[in-house]
């Protein structure tokens, strides 16, 4: 498998029917596989995904479905954990529920990786719409090369890496011990991976195309959580500056969440 798509939902009835078509549009070339997983979703999301999504994703040009449908509410980083032990591909990419991705995105990737053995994680620029799905603006500022990035991730600037534009290399991420599930870095789990991938001499690039189509969701972690998350970016680059982050390499957050033992995975093929 060369590809593996992981998609954690929680509560996006409104909007998971358009992102996982946008799936569905793609063209593969290469054995791609898509994780799902309901992360406890109290409204009707996964109603949506079993009856409207489903027979898409059969019929699409995936190479299989992985699916765990879950009502234990067990949050993001321990999902996205939860997919990467299930995964099978050589690369990652993160396709979250709200969002969609853009035609073309995974081949341009999987090429840039393919061809690049030295970086880590690729990502891109973003469309961005609100909750309504009307045009708001655009996300062109990621810097292009890893030295830029390096630098704007050491002053503190605006993130140089959009999480839901990424793809990266499975076994990289798992050597660095997967999303952390430590409480200070709750709201920030990809700028705390990006960090300590940096730490460990792992390269990033962006590719200044667009990529995705990204949701501004007032009820997603970045609205809700947002004084938090500016607390938690604050005190993380305070360790990345004093070399802490070097020390935390090594973590391992991959298996060790009891509930993940008893949940149950349906494979299509």
């Amino acid at each position: 498998m060369i590809l593996s798509i992981i998609t954690p939902l929680y509560n996006c009835e409104k909007f998971v029917e358009a992102s996982l078509t946008s799936l569905c549009e793609q063209v593969f070339s290469f054995p791609t596989e898509l994780i799902l997983i309901n992360d406890g979703s109290e409204d009707n999301t996964w109603d949506i995904v079993e009856e409207k999504c489903i027979p898409k994703l059969k019929n699409s040009k995936l190479s299989k479905v992985k699916i765990s449908n879950s009502d234990i509410r067990l949050f993001l980083p321990t999902r996205r954990n939860q997919a990467l032990n299930m995964s099978e591909g050589r690369y990652i990419a993160i396709h979250d529920g709200d969002d969609m991705s853009l035609p073309g995105r995974f081949e341009q990737q999987v090429k840039f990786l393919n061809n690049s053995p030295s970086v880590f994680c690729v990502g891109g620029h973003a469309n961005k719409i609100d909750f309504e799905s009307e045009v708001i603006g655009e996300m062109c500022y990621p810097p292009e090369f890893n030295n830029r990035i390096v630098l704007d991730f050491y002053t503190g600037k605006m993130n140089p890496i959009i999480d839901p534009t990424t793809m990266f290399r499975c076994g990289f991420v798992k050597e660095i011990g997967g999303y952390s599930l430590a409480p200070d870095k709750y709201t920030i789990p990809d700028f705390d991976l990006w960090l300590r991938a940096m730490s460990a001499g792992y390269k990033f690039h962006n590719l200044q195309e667009y990529l995705v189509t990204y949701r501004i969701n007032p009820d997603g972690m970045t609205r809700k959580h947002n004084a938090v998350m500016v607390n938690q970016h604050r005190a993380s680059m305070d360790e990345l500056k004093t070399g802490d982050y070097k020390m935390n390499i090594k973590n391992n957050w991959l298996n060790n969440t009891l509930e993940l033992k008893y949940e149950t995975i349906k494979v299509m093929d």
